[in-house]
């Protein structure tokens, strides 16, 4: 075999490693490829791309010039030498690289995202988004140009003229995707039901009416014409995710009513996919709406009479299952397993059934055969694995799975500017997800990093059953669920080189001693994921959990409908009324976990200071979007200002709004560069 056809073996191998995630063998065989046949464009420009990938940027940045003295008209390393100056944040410079590659190849998809990107942080958001609806009409679109058009629409720079009917169906395709979090989308599309004139006038009439309901005629019209409920983008997001808008939400209350009531007659069915993606919503946000006393006696009469039919064997009308739906879940019917061995139904009412009975009851299977790990004898601990048992947290239907996994240096490099040059990418990683609810993060953790190998803890089995219910359906083998509390951990054998644990500490008893079980789990060279609360970020927050220790209101469902209907109908500006703007709010685990949560630490920067200094820990910088970060860097602009808490406290003064979820963050030990 001569050198030639060595080297063009070593490239296939390569390229079949690079693929697969393999850098280190991908980096390997591409180098013995190059060393046989020197010069091979193909060769040069895989090398640079997986030294990129792996956070390699300075070898990259070589191998590209290398490329371009040799091809001055080689877009793909005019591409990857664009990525290396974004990553130094020579914007203007990597600018001018991808303009002079579209001069070259104006379709190139790779190229068009990474612009788009460029443009957006530079605050050209318009021009932004053309690039991305550009990229995204390729077969298959890059995922750079997915990931740009999302956050071109979370930038808020964008106008209604800028959502013609490409953009609103572009959106909505990646509703339905497993690449995004259904809800950094569904505020875009909560705004463009609004431009619906018949939708967004029939939400007017009913936010002047209420507590009183409309009187909606939800019968087929005459003239087989749409009611302005039965949109495809209102349907989407009822079965996607809680929609998080009073006005919405009230129509939807009464609606509910109403097709209940339709049911109940046997008269003529209006629209089924509505009425099913409707009960799919109420047991997505676990049945938070209100109810009238009239109204439970109507559709527990319902429910009665589907029971009846359920055990004679029965005809069960759909409608009567999607009636029944919007108030109860359906596996807490008599014999409700009964309902998914008869024959198939429509394929709106097949969604809801699996949703409904399938799903809860492979939780319940799976819940029964969770591995308890350590002992949860703390007083706390166990009033807090309480309320997660009731109401596992949070609710969520599709994870943001990455579209390719990355070596956790080179993840870690891109989040955090630390751990970039690594010489491996196939190592092993060991990932900690301390505290992982219902399994959310771990998934997409697992998706991310290459080698990953991930224990997601939990005090929960009721939400561990959900995550390991979510891990199958998405495929994700490589997590390992138990049930934990933090507090003993110590027993653990194993250390950890990457540990999230976003949103749990300030649920302990004492923080400071779960963050000192997290340090002796950490590698040497290790990096943390922290989320606390913010003390000014949440000042409404704090004002209703006041307000409802006043009230002796009960952390019950009934309870918490009831301080819903009241905090929501307060005057605008009063400052209770706020939380009504958290997402939180529209789901029963998560407005449980929101204000009448049985234990919660909130803190401020300074206060985060001295709990990081008390562990020998060193903050990092905080986990933002980009539009948040400009404007942090719009009066930070230098180097080391990211990682100045001073700074940030200051920022936050002026920007109270900015940590409004939580300050998430990332810390390693002192010492550690």
């Amino acid at each position: 075999m001569d050198a030639f056809e060595q080297a063009r073996q070593h490239f296939l191998a390569a390229l079949e490693a690079q693929q697969a995630g393999r850098l280190t063998e991908a980096e390997e065989r591409y180098r013995a490829a190059d060393a046989l046949v020197p010069g091979r464009v193909s060769v040069m420009t895989n090398l640079a791309a997986v030294l990129i990938e792996q956070g390699r940027l300075g070898e990259g940045r070589l191998w590209c010039e290398k490329l371009l003295a040799a091809e001055p008209g080689n877009v793909e390393a005019m591409l990857n030498l664009a990525l290396c100056r974004v990553a130094d944040d020579d914007l203007p410079g990597a600018l001018q690289l991808l303009d002079r590659g579209l001069s070259i190849s104006p379709a190139h998809a790779g190229v068009l995202a990474a612009r788009g990107s460029v443009l957006l942080r530079l605050g050209r958001a318009r021009d932004a988004l053309a690039g991305f609806r550009q990229a995204m009409r390729c077969d298959p679109p890059p995922a750079a140009a997915e990931e740009g058009f999302v956050m071109c629409l979370r930038s808020g720079r964008l106008t209604d003229a800028d959502f013609d009917r490409e953009v609103e169906a572009l959106t909505l395709r990646l509703l339905g995707s497993s690449r995004f979090r259904p809800e950094s989308i569904a505020h875009v599309l909560r705004g463009r039901l609004y431009a619906r004139p018949a939708l967004r006038s029939l939400l007017d009439r009913g936010e002047t009416a209420w507590p009183e309901r409309l009187a909606l005629d939800v019968s087929p019209s005459p003239q087989a014409q749409a009611h302005p409920w039965d949109d495809a983008l209102l349907i989407a997001l009822l079965e996607t995710t809680p929609v998080t808008d009073v006005a919405i939400e009230r129509l939807l209350v009464t609606l509910r009513r109403c097709l209940m009531q339709q049911a109940g007659r046997g008269d003529p069915a209006t629209n089924p996919v509505f009425h099913c993606a409707l009960a799919r919503q109420c047991f997505i946000n676990e049945y938070v709406y209100p109810c009238l006393p009239e109204e439970i006696a109507e559709v527990d009469a319902l429910r009665s009479r589907l029971e009846a039919a359920i055990a004679a064997g029965a005809e069960v009308p759909d409608a009567w299952l999607a009636a029944v739906g919007t108030y109860y879940p359906l596996h807490t019917l008599s014999d409700a397993a009964g309902l998914i061995t008869r024959e198939s139904r429509p394929a709106p009412v097949e969604a809801l059934l699996t949703q409904q009975i399938r799903e809860p009851m492979a939780e319940d299977a799976l819940r029964n055969a969770i591995e308890q790990l350590t002992p949860i004898d703390d007083e706390i601990s166990r009033k807090v694995r309480q309320q997660y048992e009731e109401n596992p947290y949070p609710r969520w239907t599709m994870p943001a799975l990455a579209a390719k996994r990355t070596p956790l240096a080179a993840w870690l490099a891109a989040r955090t500017g630390l751990g970039g040059e690594s010489s491996g990418g196939d190592e092993i990683a060991d990932v900690l997800i301390a505290g992982c609810g219902t399994g959310r993060q771990a998934i997409e953790t697992a998706s991310q990093i290459a080698g990953a190998r991930l224990l997601a803890v939990d005090l929960s089995k009721s939400s561990l059953a959900f995550g390991m219910r979510k891990a199958r359906e998405t495929g994700i083998t490589d997590i390992r669920f138990v049930q934990a509390d933090i507090l003993r951990l110590d027993s653990l054998e194993r250390r950890f080189d990457y540990i999230d644990s976003s949103g749990v500490l300030h649920h302990l008893g004492d923080p400071g001693a779960g963050l000192e079980v997290l340090c002796r789990l950490l590698k040497d060279n290790g990096i943390i994921r922290l989320g606390l609360y913010s003390e000014a970020a949440r000042g409404a927050v704090v004002a209703v959990r006041e307000r409802i220790a006043e009230s002796g209101a009960t952390a019950d469902p009934d309870g918490i409908r009831k301080v819903r209907q009241q905090l929501m109908l307060l005057p605008e500006g009063a400052p209770e009324r706020e939380v009504v703007n958290f997402a939180d709010f529209y789901s029963m685990s998560e407005c449980r976990d929101l204000l009448f949560h049985v234990q919660e630490h909130r803190y401020t920067i300074p206060g985060i200071a001295g709990l990081l200094d008390d562990a020998g820990l060193r903050f990092i910088g905080f986990d933002l979007e980009p539009a948040a970060l400009a404007r942090f860097r719009a009066t930070n602009p230098g180097k080391d200002a990211l990682s100045d808490l001073d700074l940030w406290n200051d920022f936050e003064q002026h920007n109270p709004d900015s940590f409004a979820a939580m300050y998430q963050f990332w810390v390693c030990r002192k010492g550690h560069s």
